[in-house]
């Protein structure tokens, strides 16, 4: 079983019997351990011997005992998946994606993890089926959880058992309804990945957030299906947003563009150089140190980077107590738009998987790597002959950011498949989704993209895409570089953007 639970077992037992009392318990139970790593995996007959000496001591049946521990560590195993959850998310949500992101991202960093199979399945506007499935049979413990969960979100639920094996590999099913009933979100399933899916799907090896913006998989990943990377917006239909100040410091606010899951980007003005700029600033209700200390890592990054290939920073600052960052005002649109029109000319895909390349190799140059890069995040301007990468919010200086290189962060249909085994990202990694990319750009669909979150981290992996038997119009260099550019290993993929640049080139001479 998973550290964590031992954890929250040993906290919610001390927080209301003592210290003492837990000690007892390890000894009653025989268990060999005193301290329990989060992330480390334990013999199951180890939580088996605690709650039978917990039962006995306080003379409980278990399934009060675990009902109860349940409820209580609802709220800490949100606190531990933090990182892995959209600030929108609530019961629901957080139901929906336990199997797909929580238990994907704890097997991704323990292979030896074998959590509890969930599954939540919608019945209606306001009611959601929960099947729990484990050869440990704590069926009470996911019923105490499922109600904490409703606790934490203050949300009034009822939760009922349905059916229950009582067997070793028990088999239980909960309803679970809303009592006041809200008006029905038709965004909280992730089984099913949205049209356009960005943002970041990211889950610590260490536990640590690094984003907290999940518009990854944007149910993700992954991710509410409305969200977009930070830079790509979808405009509201009321551009007011009350809780936005009207200047920030010298940048007079002119209008919303749209926000993201962890923020706002602004048109403004500079009332000192009067020009247009675009502020991009954190909500007020996520400004916590870590995300404004991420936040303002995000700017300094960008800042580093002169290319007219990647957007750029002209300041950051601070008004109220919120930080922001000033960019370049850009008048297009993201390369994904331009996509879902269908597949791009050779001639314009060469010129802009160019350009793409050139932006990355400065960020190369700048010691840092991407890690996000995907059609949400290219602007196209100037009659779209030119674009610029946007959004640094995943990443990281290649060798002096080891914990954060060591995350799993991106989306999930770009990543490379080293990063979805958790394994630190390179400038091959960022080569990779560049190639997919390239081949979104050519044929209108996305390479890895599948039904479900599973089928699609699977694809990523194990997918091999038939280069050699499509229109015989792309010419055969242009496909063997993204072939390479997409090598699952990273040892026989193209190693850097100069050689990238070499081939298209050569492409170029010959069309």
């Amino acid at each position: 079983m998973h550290g964590t639970i031992f954890c929250v077992t040993q906290k919610f037992v001390e927080s209301n019997y003592g210290k003492k009392t837990w000690l007892d318990l390890l000894e009653q139970a025989g268990c060999p351990v005193t301290h329990f790593s989060p992330v480390q995996i334990y013999p199951d007959e180890y939580i088996g011997g605690i709650v039978g000496a917990a039962c006995k001591a306080l003379k409980v049946e278990p399934s009060p005992l675990l009902r109860e521990l349940g409820k209580f560590a609802a709220a800490e195993l949100i606190n531990f998946a933090n990182h892995l959850l959209h600030p929108s998310w609530k019961t629901f949500e957080v139901l929906t994606n336990v199997e797909t992101l929580i238990h994907t991202t704890i097997k991704f960093q323990n292979s030896k993890a074998q959590p509890a199979n969930i599954q939540a399945f919608r019945v209606g506007e306001n009611e959601i089926e929960v099947v729990y499935t484990s050869r440990r049979g704590l069926c009470a413990l996911a019923h105490g959880i499922i109600e904490g969960l409703a606790d934490y979100y203050e949300e009034d639920m009822t939760v009922e058992q349905i059916t229950c094996t009582k067997e070793s590999n028990a088999f239980c099913t909960f309803s679970v309804k809303r009592i006041t009933a809200e008006e029905p979100d038709s965004n909280f399933f992730m089984e099913q990945l949205p049209e356009s899916p960005s943002g970041s799907f990211e889950g610590h090896l260490n536990g640590e957030t690094v984003v907290a913006d999940l518009d990854a998989i944007k149910s993700a990943t992954i991710f509410d299906n409305k969200n977009r990377s930070d830079l790509d917006f979808e405009v509201p239909q009321d551009l007011q947003d009350t809780n936005l100040p009207k200047n920030f410091g010298r940048y007079e606010i002119l209008s919303l563009l749209g926000t993201g899951g962890m923020g706002s980007v602004l048109k403004a003005r500079d009332i000192y150089l009067r020009r247009t700029v675009a502020l991009k600033t954190l909500k007020a209700e996520v400004l916590k140190d870590s995300q404004v200390q991420h936040f303002l890592e995000e700017a300094r990054a960008m800042a580093r980077i002169s290319s007219p290939y990647v957007v750029q920073i002209f300041d950051v600052g601070e008004t109220d107590g919120r930080p922001f960052i000033v960019m370049e005002y850009l008048t297009g649109r993201t390369l994904r738009a331009k996509i879902k029109e269908g597949p791009i000319d050779v001639s314009t895909v060469i010129r802009l998987l160019s350009q793409i390349t050139k932006g990355l190799d400065a960020v190369h140059v700048g010691g840092l790597v991407h890690r996000d890069i995907k059609p949400d995040n290219i602007m196209l301007f100037q009659d779209e002959q030119n674009c610029r990468l946007l959004d640094f919010g995943l990443s990281h200086e290649k060798y002096k950011n080891k914990e954060k290189a060591n995350s799993i962060s991106g989306t999930l249909e770009y990543m490379s498949p080293e990063c979805l085994k958790g394994l630190p990202a390179d400038y091959r990694s960022d080569i990779f989704s560049v190639g997919t990319v390239g081949y979104e750009m050519l044929f209108g669909s996305q390479v890895f993209r599948r039904f479900s979150t599973m089928d699609t981290i699977e694809a990523v992996k194990t997918f091999e895409p038939e280069f050699a038997s499509v229109e015989k119009y792309i010419p055969a260099d242009l496909l063997q570089l993204l072939e390479l550019m997409m090598q699952k290993d990273r040892e026989k993929r193209m190693a850097n953007c100069q050689e990238i640049l070499e081939r298209l080139k050569a492409i170029e001479i010959e069309n």
